[in-house]
Order: C-alpha cells, then sequence, then structure tokens
C-alpha cells in the first residue's frame, strides 16, 4: 500500500499472494480483500488509491521473508496472505 511507516496500527502495509503461476491477479479483487482484513481489524477500508499493489523487487522480497523471487512460501511468515480462489476451490 501507500501507507507510510508512521500508518494507523493494524494497516496492511504488506501482503503475500499466493495464486498459480499462469493465474492472472486482479487487483480489484485484492484490494477488497486487504480492505476485508482491514475491517476484520476494525479499522475504517481505505478509498481503492491509498492501495498500490505491486511486487516486490527480489531484494526487498529477500529482506522481507528470508526467500528469493519466485521461491517464497506462506509458512513461517509472519504476513498476512490472501489464497487465490481458483486455489481454494
Amino acid at each position: 500500500t501507500k501507507l507510510g511507516q508512521d500508518a494507523e496500527p493494524g494497516r496492511v502495509r504488506c501482503v503475500l499472494v499466493l495464486v498459480q503461476y499462469v493465474a492472472k491477479l486482479n487487483k480489484e479483487k485484492l484490494i477488497k480483500a486487504v480492505q476485508a482484513l482491514e475491517a476484520a481489524r476494525g479499522l475504517p477500508a481505505l478509498g481503492k488509491k491509498q492501495y498500490n499493489m505491486r511486487l516486490l523487487e527480489g531484494d526487498a522480497c529477500a529482506e522481507l521473508t528470508g526467500f528469493e523471487h519466485n521461491a517464497v512460501t506462506p509458512i513461517g511468515l509472519e504476513l498476512p496472505f490472501v489464497l487465490s480462489d481458483r486455489i481454494a476451490a
């Protein structure tokens, strides 16, 4: 998201998204999922423009997760994650 370090506690700054390798990511659905995560934490949803969904660069990904690009697993990470509905089905 576009939130800085001084953002309200509980706001989602990074989210791990699990999708099939060949699948396309629907940003609108992802934004709604993040808004739902924040609502579950008792926070009002921010407008869509406050969310800037993008992939992490390799070095930033390794620093945040401990895994290299395209090798990230959700097991043991303390990041919120969103599971694709095609995987969950």
